[in-house]
């Protein structure tokens, strides 16, 4: 099998190699977790701008990828099911909370995405920034 589609332009997921680990510990990859504010910005420092990221131990839960560029974000957004797994966690929040981007496979999300797409305009994005900044100065307080 080729590790490239010359069709798409798509890797086999299999061939990639894996996302570095984070070096922080366990105890702080789960602090950073919980501070919403700030977590975000320690494993990004830590790991870079993709890594791998343990919130528990292997026999309760699988490892995920933590991704804080706008490249790999685009990736994992426009992503297809045969690159991003779904496993027992991901129905467990379904069942929990609904269908979001975090849980659903790519075919039922489609049409979600393509609805919210013009709302994500570089000049509307860009206004997001302050309401956002808002919002956490609030939480924060």
């Amino acid at each position: 099998m080729t590790t490239q589609d010359t069709v798409t332009g798509t890797a086999d997921v299999r061939s990639l190699p894996l996302a570095p680990r984070s070096p922080l510990s366990l105890r702080d990859v789960v602090k950073a977790v919980r501070t919403l504010d700030t977590g975000q910005v320690q494993l990004r420092d830590a790991g870079g701008p993709v890594s791998r990221i343990q919130l528990g131990p292997k026999w309760l839960v699988p490892p995920a990828v933590a991704v804080f560029s706008a490249n790999a974000i685009r990736d994992v957004l426009g992503r297809n099911d045969a690159s991003a797994e779904r496993c027992l966690v991901h129905d467990e929040v379904r069942n929990l909370g609904g269908g979001s981007l975090f849980v659903l496979p790519n075919k039922p999300w489609v049409p979600r995405k393509r609805a919210l797409q013009p709302v994500f305009t570089r000049q509307n994005v860009q206004g997001f920034g302050g309401d956002m900044s808002r919002a956490a100065q609030i939480a924060g307080e």
